[in-house]
C-alpha cells in the first residue's frame, strides 16, 4: 500500500479534519460504490494506486461527483495531477473545483483549473465561467510547458482571500505562488475532472491525493515545543505555530512567584519562535519555573502557559579556572585500581563550565572534549573512550595520549588557544612525600597555589593508588598567602642584573614603574620561574652602591613583593690592592690555621675567582661572589669558628 502524506495547515495548526471528500484512489476504490458519476470505463487504477486515464482513442473523458460543500467559508481543494506530455490547446485538463453541472462538457460553468493552453508559457490558471470567463489565480509561467507531476492546493478563508499553493519536495511545505480577494458565491455542488486528449496521450493522465472540504479552523492557542538557552542572558521558546507580531508587545514572562525578570522580546529565526532577551544573566544551574502570557496566534488564540527550564551554560573559562589534579601515567602493576591510564581535572573556581570549551594539547596532538557539564569544585576523569567503564565521573577521548613514565607535557586550552593550565612533569615529580609510579598515581597536594612545582606534587597516598574523580587523599587546601622575598641579586656584566626570588615569580607582561635603577632604563627582561634577568640601556656605576626598587611585583599566587635592596658594581683587582696582612701557622690545641687578606685599597673588590696557594699544585679558590670593601679584613681557615 502506498503512504500519503495529506499537509492542511495554512497559518494554523490542524486539529480536527472535517472532510467532504477524502479519496487516495487505493485498490480498495470501486467506481459503482464510490458516488463518482461519468466516463468510468475509461479510467483504471493502475499498479501506483492511482486514478489513471485508459483510453484508446481521441476524444473527451469526465468524472464527477457532489462536494456537499455550502459555502466558500475556510474551504480547501487539494490533489496531485500528472501529466506525462506536455499539454496545449488539445490536450489539457480541467479540474472543476464546484460546477452545477453533474455532466462536464467543455462549455460547462463553474470554478476551475486549467491546466493547458495554446502557444507558450503555460501556467496553472484559475478561471470562472459564468456569463463571462474571469481568470482569478495565475501559477507560475512556464511551470507546466512540459510534462509535470504536481501537488496543488487551493484555499479560500473567511475574508474570501483566496490562495494557490503548490508542494515544494525540497522544502517540504506548500509554498504560495498567488492569492487574491475575490467575493464570490459556491457556484455548483460537483467536484470533477474533464480531459480533452489524442489518441497518444490517452493514457497519460493521473490523478491522486483528493481531498476537498473544510479547512480545520485552529481554535487552540499556540503551545510551546522546546525552550532553548542561547545563552546567559537569552532564552529561546519555540512554539507548534506562528506567534501573530501584533501580540508581542503584550507578551509577558515572569517566574511562577511573581518576580519579573526584566526582558525585551521578539522573533527568533521565525515566527514559531520567541527570543526573550534579559537584563540581567539567569543564575546559572538553577531551575527556573516562568509563566508566559499574552501571546496569541493569527486567530487570536491567546497563550497563557507555564514551563520549567534548567538554566545552565558554560561560563568565561579564565586561567587556573581548571587545572590538571592527577595523573596515572604508570597503572602496572595496580595497587586498587584498574589498569588504565587517565588524568583528573578539577574545577576550583565557583563557575560552571562545559568542557567543549576545552581541549588537550600534547606534543603531536589536540584533542577536543565532548559535551559535559564541569560544576564548581568538582572533578571528571579524562581516559581513553574505552576505559569510561571504570570510572564514576569521565570524559573518554578516542585519542587518549600514552602518559609518558619519566616525562610528560601537558596544556589544557580554551577553543580560542588562550592556555587555561598546563604541567611538564619529570621525575623529579615522583620524590615527593610518597613516590608516583607502579600504580600509584602523581597527585597535586595543593590545588589552592598557583604557583605549581614539583613540591607539590606527591604519590597519591589513597590506599588504592589513586583516587580518580575525587579529592585526593591528604591534600592541603591553604592558600599561599606569604609574599615573596628576593635570595640573591648579581650582576653579570657592566649593564645586567640577574634577581633570585625564593617562588615561582608573575612575569611582567610589560616593562613599566615596577623594576626600578635610578638612571638607568629597562630594555630587556627575561624571565625564568623564579628568576629574572634584566639589561639596562647604560652600565651600572663602579665601585658604589646603588639602589634596586621593586614594588607591585607578585608571585603567582598573586602576593606582592615591595623592597629595596642595595648592590654594588665592583671593579677589578689589581697587584697591591689586597695584601696578606697575617699568618696563624701553629696554632693551638684545637685550633686551625687561618690566612687573612687586607684590602689597603679605596676599592670594592670582587673576591670571586681569587686563590691562595702555597705551591703550584694546590691552589684554594673562592667560587662565590664575595665582595670585600676598602679597608676591610678577610680570612681563609678550615674552621671559621676558632677565633
Amino acid at each position: 500500500m502506498k503512504t500519503s502524506t495529506l499537509a492542511l495547515s495554512l497559518i494554523f495548526t490542524v486539529n480536527v479534519v472535517i472532510s467532504q471528500i477524502t479519496e487516495k484512489f487505493n485498490s480498495d476504490f470501486v467506481f459503482q460504490t464510490s458516488g463518482w458519476r461519468g466516463d468510468s470505463s475509461k479510467f483504471t487504477i493502475n499498479s501506483l494506486e492511482q486514478l489513471q486515464l485508459n483510453d484508446n482513442q481521441a476524444g473527451t473523458a469526465t468524472l464527477c461527483r457532489a462536494h456537499n460543500i455550502n459555502n466558500l467559508n475556510w474551504k480547501v481543494w487539494e490533489f496531485q495531477l500528472r501529466l506525462n506530455f506536455s499539454p496545449s490547446s488539445g490536450n489539457f485538463a480541467r479540474v472543476y473545483l464546484a460546477s452545477p453541472d453533474s455532466s462536464l462538457s467543455s462549455n460547462s460553468e463553474g470554478l476551475y483549473l486549467q491546466f493547458g493552453e495554446s502557444g507558450s508559457g503555460d501556467a496553472i490558471r484559475l478561471m470562472h465561467q459564468s456569463v463571462t470567463i474571469s481568470e482569478l489565480l495565475t501559477g507560475p509561467p512556464n511551470l507546466i510547458n512540459s510534462s509535470f507531476d504536481i501537488h496543488l492546493r487551493i484555499s479560500v478563508d473567511s475574508t474570501s482571500l483566496w490562495r494557490m499553493e503548490i508542494f515544494d519536495t525540497q522544502q517540504a511545505s506548500f509554498l504560495t505562488v498567488d492569492s487574491a480577494i475575490v467575493n464570490m458565491l459556491l457556484p455548483g455542488n460537483y467536484f470533477g475532472l474533464y480531459y480533452q486528449y489524442t489518441s497518444s496521450n490517452a493514457t497519460k493522465f493521473y490523478f491522486d491525493e483528493l481531498f476537498v472540504g473544510n479547512i480545520p479552523v485552529d481554535s487552540f492557542a499556540p503551545e510551546i515545543n522546546q525552550i532553548t538557552l542561547i545563552n546567559s542572558n537569552k532564552l529561546l521558546v519555540h512554539f507548534d505555530e506562528k506567534i501573530d507580531s501584533n501580540s508581542l508587545d503584550n507578551v509577558q514572562l515572569q517566574t511562577s512567584s511573581g518576580t519579573f525578570l526584566e526582558h525585551t522580546v521578539k522573533y527568533g529565526d521565525s515566527p514559531k519562535q520567541l527570543l526573550f532577551n534579559f537584563s540581567y544573566p539567569l543564575v546559572n544551574d538553577s531551575l527556573y519555573e516562568f509563566e508566559l502570557s499574552g501571546f496569541n496566534d493569527a486567530l487570536m488564540n491567546t497563550g497563557d502557559t507555564s514551563f520549567t527550564t534548567h538554566v545552565i551554560f558554560g561560563e568565561e573559562v579564565l586561567p587556573g579556572d581548571v587545572i590538571f589534579n592527577e595523573f596515572m601515567i604508570d597503572p602496572t602493576p595496580s595497587i586498587g585500581l584498574a589498569e588504565v591510564e587517565y588524568l583528573e581535572l578539577y574545577n576550583r573556581s565557583q563557575k560552571v563550565f562545559n568542557l567543549n570549551q576545552l581541549k588537550l594539547i600534547n606534543d603531536t596532538d589536540s584533542l577536543p572534549f565532548s559535551e559535559a557539564w564541569l560544576k564548581p569544585n568538582s572533578y571528571t576523569v579524562v581516559c581513553d573512550i574505552n576505559d569510561t567503564l571504570h570510572f564514576v565521573n569521565s570524559n573518554g577521548l578516542a585519542d587518549f595520549p600514552n602518559l609518558g613514565n619519566s616525562e610528560e607535557e601537558l596544556v589544557l586550552m580554551d577553543t580560542s588557544g588562550v592556555i587555561i593550565d598546563n604541567v611538564h612533569y619529570t621525575t623529579d615529580y615522583f620524590d615527593g612525600e610518597q613516590n608516583a609510579g607502579n600504580g600509584r598515581s602523581l597527585a597535586l597536594m595543593y590545588p589552592n597555589y598557583s604557583c605549581k612545582s614539583q613540591e607539590h606534587w606527591w604519590g597519591s597516598l589513597e590506599d588504592l593508588g589513586g583516587s580518580p574523580g575525587m579529592e585526593n587523599t591528604g591534600v592541603n587546601w591553604n592558600f599561599d598567602s606569604r609574599s615573596p622575598r628576593v635570595e640573591a641579586a648579581s650582576i653579570l656584566d657592566s649593564a645586567t642584573l640577574k634577581i633570585d626570588f625564593d617562588e615561582q615569580m608573575r612575569p611582567l607582561d610589560l616593562i613599566a614603574d615596577t623594576l626600578l635603577v635610578h638612571g638607568l632604563t629597562i630594555i630587556d627582561m627575561v624571565w625564568q620561574e623564579r628568576q629574572v634577568e634584566l639589561t639596562f640601556d647604560h652600565a651600572f656605576p663602579v665601585n658604589q652602591y646603588f639602589d634596586v626598587v621593586l614594588q607591585n611585583l607578585a608571585d603567582c599566587n598573586g602576593n606582592y613583593l615591595d623592597t629595596v635592596f642595595e648592590i654594588l658594581q665592583p671593579v677589578k683587582m689589581e697587584k697591591g690592592d689586597v695584601i696578606i696582612s697575617e699568618l696563624l701557622f701553629n696554632p693551638i690545641t684545637g685550633g686551625s690555621d687561618y690566612v687573612e687578606l687586607y684590602n689597603r685599597s679605596n676599592k670594592h673588590i670582587s673576591l670571586e675567582g681569587v686563590g691562595l696557594s702555597k705551591n703550584v699544585e694546590e691552589i684554594y679558590t673562592i667560587d662565590t661572589a664575595l665582595i670585600l670593601a676598602p679597608q676591610t679584613y678577610f680570612y681563609f681557615s678550615e674552621d671559621i669558628s676558632f677565633q
